[in-house]
């Protein structure tokens, strides 16, 4: 496994990234229980907010595609 050395010299994993979000401050965090820093936190929350954003107005707009299937 591939690692890198953080600034406070412990080794963490690298790879921890899903949909363009890395969660490696928030896992090694929580690993060692600190809480997370507000420069890891809030680019993180704003892009769960924003994906979380975008799938419910998808959800909102499948009744409105099940009328235009059925009408037309």
């Amino acid at each position: 496994m591939l690692a890198r050395k953080a600034s406070h010299g412990i080794n963490v994993g690298i790879g921890m990234e899903v949909f363009g979000m890395n969660f490696t401050c928030l896992v090694d965090s929580l690993q060692y229980f600190r809480f997370p820093t507000q420069a890891c936190v809030l680019p993180l929350f704003s892009q769960i907010l924003g994906y979380a954003i975008v799938v419910a107005s998808s959800i909102v707009k499948l009744p409105q595609n099940q009328i235009l299937l059925c009408v037309g």
